[in-house]
């Protein structure tokens, strides 16, 4: 038994390699570095979690033979952990909005199933081209909460979730590793002004003008 079938929404997964995605079996695109916020976030750990759930056999469920822990807990999407009464979710668009997503959430767990009474709100989606009642999968991480107004005028509250940005880590190490060099400060050359012998004025004495030493901050 498979713990979620690929779904057949037509999405290019933007992927370096095929082959290199261990998240496929779960139609999860594989996006396995995160900028959410200020905060990077490597989901290799979640992704391999996932992989291994997938190869889980229907006996080895029953038998409660899986006991790995699920890591990144905080990041939604990922399927339950066999065993047990498992529960499933899937995720629909209910409205496509200018920056996000209000999807419908539904579930089924034994014998039940059924729809939460509210959607929740994702951001930062990275395919376009979706539409409404379309089902997706993703990892997201909640950040908060969003407003919005329904079609009677109705004010909301749902939860709100951050796909986040995906990023190249030696990009992003390069980039840091750049900024951690300190630049060369400048030092303006210093200026002494020649005596100057006038009426009045005692030639041994110093001179008036005075040295300008600026120090240039970094950038």
């Amino acid at each position: 038994m498979k713990l979620f079938s690929l779904a057949a929404c037509g999405l290019a997964f933007v992927v370096s390699s095929q082959a290199a995605d261990p998240s496929r079996r779960a139609g999860i695109p594989y996006h396995p570095y995160r900028k959410v916020e200020n905060r990077y976030y490597d989901l290799n750990p979640l992704y391999n979690w996932i992989t291994d759930v997938s190869k889980v056999t229907v006996a080895q469920a029953r038998a409660g033979s899986f006991t790995k822990p699920r890591p990144l807990p905080d990041w939604l999407g990922a399927p339950s952990a066999p065993g047990g009464v498992e529960t499933y979710q899937w995720y629909y668009i209910r409205q496509v909005l200018g920056h996000g997503l209000l999807l419908e959430v539904r579930w089924s767990g034994g014998i039940y199933s059924g729809t939460s009474t509210e959607p929740i709100y994702l951001t930062n989606y990275p395919f376009s081209g979706v539409i409404d009642g379309q089902e997706i999968h993703f990892l997201a991480l909640r950040t908060g909460n969003y407003k919005y107004q329904d079609t009677s005028g109705a004010m909301h509250t749902v939860a709100k979730y951050d796909y986040g940005i995906p990023y190249d880590p030696r990009e992003l190490a390069a980039q840091r590793a750049t900024n951690s060099v300190p630049r060369p400060s400048a030092t303006a050359p210093q200026t002494s002004p020649s005596p100057t012998n006038s009426v009045g004025t005692n030639s041994n004495a110093a001179p008036p003008g005075r040295s300008t030493n600026r120090r240039l901050g970094q950038n």
